[in-house]
């Protein structure tokens, strides 16, 4: 047997097992739902050049590899491992991610643990989610690098702005995280950049706004973060498959196109005329907090215009009713009634002209007794 299916064997002894030729492992195959597949691959040396065991592909058989990854550093010509969701433990050791031949790595979903070595400057893909990782993102990333997952991996730190050096970047995956800092605006200079994650990781700060140029960015996740600001204008007029900035604490006007597409969510933001989170009070721009007093202002204003006219009306409608019911009183009343005066003087006045046409112009026959008799019933009247 040759040293790499020797260093092979060392380091997952489950695979053993489907070596079907004991001079070589090149070639060795699963049988899974009527159907053969290919577990390693050689080059014409019989070097392996390809480990191909992940979990899902013999989930039937309730089959997860052990092991751990140290024997494999002595294979220099492998491109290709991918041993994913199964039962590996250790650490990531650094010759192995330093092979120059190595261009895709996919350990997720494993019982490894550790901090992540300096990677080949050869890996393309690179697939680190789910594991036990310690330290921080790394400093820089591979120059010919495509895809990144490193989601639930447990690396803390700010996004490194020397990422974005690396232009061949596809997609980046970072889904809940433990991160600090806010999204580099050097990220608008990653012109193929289609899928970019980052949602509940912590950031802060606005949502640069290079990304609306950038004309690949397809899928956005922003979700359960804390980010401020308005969206990039030229979001909706872009073709999204995904944009999702769910449970932050963004500002501004969304167009109503952006609203209605299904593949956006927006909620639980500050956005103007739109449910909003509960910490959205104190964050509020000042144009939103402008309009939404001057809005205030407004409805209080007819509100109270409005109570002011009912209640004149109400007044008016009571008024006239009572004036209505009263009954005008008789003569006979009107002398009854205390409150009456004025028509008692009026009737007595009249009965003293009758008998005396002009208090102001007296008849000389009337003596003055008489007009000062007149005038002392008079006067009681008026008292």
């Amino acid at each position: 047997m040759s040293a790499d299916c020797a260093a092979l064997i060392a380091a997952f002894p489950d695979i053993a097992q489907w070596i079907t030729t004991p001079a070589s492992c090149c070639g060795a195959k699963r049988t899974f739902i009527n159907t053969e597949e290919r577990i390693v691959e050689c080059d014409s040396n019989g070097r392996i050049t390809k480990i191909f065991c992940r979990a899902e592909s013999f989930a039937s058989n309730g089959v997860r590899i052990t092991g751990t990854l140290a024997p494999l550093q002595t294979l220099d010509k492998l491109t290709q491992l991918e041993v994913s969701e199964n039962r590996i433990t250790g650490s990531i050791p650094a010759g192995l991610v330093q092979l120059t031949s190595l261009q895709s790595l996919s350990l997720s979903g494993n019982l490894l643990s550790g901090s992540i070595p300096t990677l080949s400057q050869s890996i393309t893909f690179l697939n680190l989610a789910r594991l036990n990782l310690t330290g921080r993102l790394p400093a820089t990333l591979p120059p010919a690098l495509q895809d990144i997952d490193i989601s639930y991996s447990g690396l803390v730190g700010p996004i490194p702005t020397a990422w974005s050096q690396v232009q061949t970047l596809h997609g980046i995956y970072m889904v809940d995280l433990p991160l600090s800092g806010s999204i580099p605006t050097e990220f608008g200079l990653l012109k193929n950049l289609a899928l970019l994650q980052l949602g509940n990781t912590g950031l802060v700060g606005g949502i640069p706004s290079e990304f609306g140029a950038l004309s690949s960015l397809t899928s956005l996740d922003l979700s359960n973060n804390s980010l401020t600001g308005p969206l990039p204008t030229e979001f909706s007029t872009k073709t999204w498959y995904r944009l999702d900035v769910f449970n932050n604490t963004l500002t501004g006007q969304v167009p109503p196109s952006l609203w209605e597409n299904s593949r956006f969510s927006g909620d639980a933001n500050c956005f103007s005329a739109r449910l909003q989170s509960a910490r959205c009070g104190a964050l509020l721009s000042g144009q939103d907090r402008a309009s939404e007093g001057q809005g205030m202002t407004q409805w209080i204003l007819i509100a109270a215009a409005v109570t002011v006219f009912t209640l004149v009306c109400v007044l008016g409608i009571l008024i006239y009713r009572k004036k209505k019911q009263q009954p005008t009183p008789t003569k006979q009343q009107q002398e009854k009634d205390p409150k009456t005066v004025p028509h008692v003087f009026v009737n007595i006045r009249d009965a003293i002209d009758e008998q005396q046409p002009s208090l102001t112009q007296p008849d000389s026959n009337l003596s003055s007794d008489g007009f000062v008799s007149h005038m002392f019933f008079y006067s009681r009247c008026i008292n």
